[in-house]
């Protein structure tokens, strides 16, 4: 390669020295590796929680949890609303992290009311973990009532199996309400710092940083020949396979449109995450109505994600956007029985419907070219499972 196709990127070009700077930031939580630690997180959002430590932050902390456990859900298990959390005294709190090896465990007695949280970074529910916390929490406290709160990085639902009563809350959302907690003027300086360090580590490595992405996907399009150089020598399998997921995106929706027997086209696509699109739907009243989606407004999109270290996810998404047509749409596909999620009903912020998981274990010695047509083939099952049905349910929709 020309050297100077690399120095156009590393010296000439200023938002790469953007983009370096943004990410060239010293992190406590990353010298102490604890980026993908589950304990650790745990211990740190265990402390920022409890009301009774000296971080200055009082129950706000707290409070930004149960909302964003109420925006994630509309409701929760034990019937409290936005209005109940903001009106609510939390100050009796008492926190307490790995009780009975569930995560974080919160008595607040004196709203009779136990939080339980199991959190999930990149590591998946197992061995009917979910069962036997809702077991030991109904046990210990059976006559409080109970909010039992699943953490994942995108809002996964608990199994049918054991994930009774538990409510699945995105990471994203509490980092959200965590930001606006740093931004009033309470907090120990110290621990403020803290806390920034921290969403802004979860913003670096577990969410979604759209400000980073675009700048990322400029950088691609003006040194895509310096950038696929050095991507080509980064021993990553599982970003490796999704590059190619990114690169044959139009081929995969034309292939995932001879088999449905609908036109699929992709609607937009970041570092993480590549959304397709039924043109068909575009019919419907107000189905460009989305806010902070996509650049087409588009309302419901098939996503298919790069969602953990092992695995890719496949899914229809409601987006944030107008809720009368949200509920419209949600509504009708339940009215048809199209797959609509475990949760089955409608939240104020992010649906997620249907939804596939496409593991890629032990890849790092495989053919890539066998990988991705393997790859191909499970989107194109679940696509073609599920856009037949939901074009169905939409036909009294469209005008």
């Amino acid at each position: 390669m020309d050297d100077k196709i690399l120095a156009d990127l590393f010296v000439v070009d200023d938002e790469f020295d953007k983009l370096e700077h943004a990410l060239d930031v010293f992190c406590p939580f990353e010298a102490v590796g604890m980026v993908n630690q589950e304990i650790r997180h745990g211990h740190f959002l265990s402390y920022i929680f409890d009301p009774n430590r000296p971080h200055g932050f009082g129950a706000e902390c707290l409070k930004a949890l149960m909302r964003a456990a109420v925006k994630s859900r509309e409701q929760l298990s034990a019937n409290l609303s936005l209005l109940d959390v903001h009106l609510m005294d939390f100050q009796s709190a008492v926190v307490r992290p790995e009780w009975n090896k569930i995560d974080i465990l919160i008595e607040i007695p004196d709203q009779n009311l136990i939080v339980a949280i199991e959190l999930k970074i990149d590591a998946k529910e197992h061995s009917h973990q979910l069962s036997r916390y809702r077991s030991a929490v109904q046990r210990e406290w059976p006559n409080h009532r109970h909010v039992l709160l699943f953490l994942t990085k995108r809002g996964d639902d608990p199994s049918e199996e054991d994930g009774e009563d538990w409510n699945s809350v995105e990471l994203e959302q509490l980092a959200l309400e965590l930001e606006i907690v740093v931004r009033k003027s309470l907090g120990d300086p110290a621990a403020k710092s803290m806390l920034s360090a921290y969403l802004a580590m979860l913003g670096r490595h577990h969410l979604n940083d759209k400000e980073l992405e675009d700048l990322a996907e400029r950088l691609w399009a003006r040194h895509r020949e310096a950038l696929e150089f050095l991507s080509d020598r980064r021993p990553d399998a599982v970003g490796d396979l999704f590059r190619r997921l990114i690169d044959g995106r139009d081929s995969l929706a034309n292939q995932i449109s001879v088999q449905c027997g609908k036109q699929v086209v992709v609607d937009y696509c970041r570092g993480s995450a590549i959304y397709f699109a039924i043109p068909e739907w575009d019919q419907i009243d107000q189905f460009k109505c989305a806010d902070g989606f996509t650049p087409t407004n588009r309302v419901l999109l098939l996503e298919v994600a790069k969602a953990g270290s092992d695995y890719f996810r496949c899914y229809f998404i409601i987006g944030r956007g107008d809720q009368e047509t949200r509920k419209k749409l949600f509504s009708t596909l339940k009215e048809f029985r199209a797959d609509v999620g475990k949760k089955n009903q409608l939240t104020n912020e992010w649906n997620r419907l249907a939804s596939y998981r496409i593991s890629l274990k032990d890849i790092q010695d495989q053919d890539l070219d066998a990988l991705t047509g393997r790859v191909f083939t499970q989107i194109r099952e679940f696509a073609s499972k599920h856009v037949p049905a939901y074009c169905s349910a939409f036909k009294a929709l469209i005008n």
